[in-house]
């Protein structure tokens, strides 16, 4: 998707005519994932810019969390949407995962920042894992949870994968708002570079769902290709071209 900054109604209202415009192939869903920040937009430039639009996940009335909930309801699934998080003084870039019926499931809290991300967050505490029913183990994680940390450590270090590894997921969650390198060949060098940042999975029985915004927001170009990942077979089941706008589905 690609939304509008500061704009979340009508952010809203667009998911959900791109939702219920392939109803029909939706009544067997497992699990919706939606992008990072998707609802609000990502480049804010300060806590001030971003306060109004901070939420916190145990309000059910609040924009993004009534949004998964009522999803999940609707869908009978599980469904996994990026948001801006108030707790007490801090704030968060972070993902709610709201259970079929309608219950909280797991909220993540982004532990890698990006450089937007710290003129207003606070870094998560650690990667993490939880059961998802019947789904098995999943994995969350938010665009920069995958690179080095800061782009200082170590590139072998893969220290996202490496914990998803170590954790036995068989299921990763990715809500994501990637920006567009000018000098890529995108869509063939970003679904690569991902597969790699996911190395240390390969050849175990894990899915990768990676939702990621598409657009232009404040001069920066998002780079979509949301796709769907089998590490087991190192292998891109099913993914979205750089501009699209839409609901990519895919059976496992």
């Amino acid at each position: 998707m690609n939304p509008n900054l500061g704009q979340v109604q009508e952010n809203i209202g667009r998911a959900r005519a791109i939702v219920h415009n392939r109803i029909g192939e939706l009544q067997n869903l497992d699990v919706l994932v939606l992008p990072e920040m998707i609802f609000s937009g990502y480049v804010f430039k300060s806590r001030a810019e971003i306060e109004p639009f901070l939420e916190d996940p145990s309000d059910r009335e609040s924009p993004s969390i009534q949004f998964a909930i009522d999803m999940a309801r609707s869908l009978d699934a599980y469904v996994a949407c990026g948001f801006p998080e108030r707790s007490g003084a801090n704030a968060y870039n972070s993902q709610f995962i709201a259970a079929p019926g309608g219950s909280q499931a797991h909220v993540y809290r982004k532990h890698f920042l990006y450089e937007t991300d710290e003129a207003w967050a606070q870094e998560g505490d650690a990667f993490e894992s939880y059961q998802l029913g019947s789904l098995g183990k999943a994995g969350s994680g938010i665009c920069m949870d995958l690179n080095p940390y800061r782009f200082q450590t170590p590139f072998e270090d893969f220290e996202f994968a490496n914990a998803m590894r170590k954790a036995n997921v068989e299921l990763l969650l990715l809500s994501m708002n990637w920006i567009a390198h000018e000098s890529w060949n995108l869509k063939e060098e970003l679904l690569a570079y991902w597969k790699l940042r996911l190395y240390p999975l390969r050849g175990k029985s894990c899915i990768a769902a990676i939702a990621n915004r598409t657009g232009t927001e404040r001069d920066i170009r998002f780079a979509g290709c949301s796709c769907v990942i089998d590490l087991k077979r190192n292998t891109v089941l099913a993914s979205l071209d750089e501009e699209e706008e839409a609901l990519l589905v895919c059976e496992i």
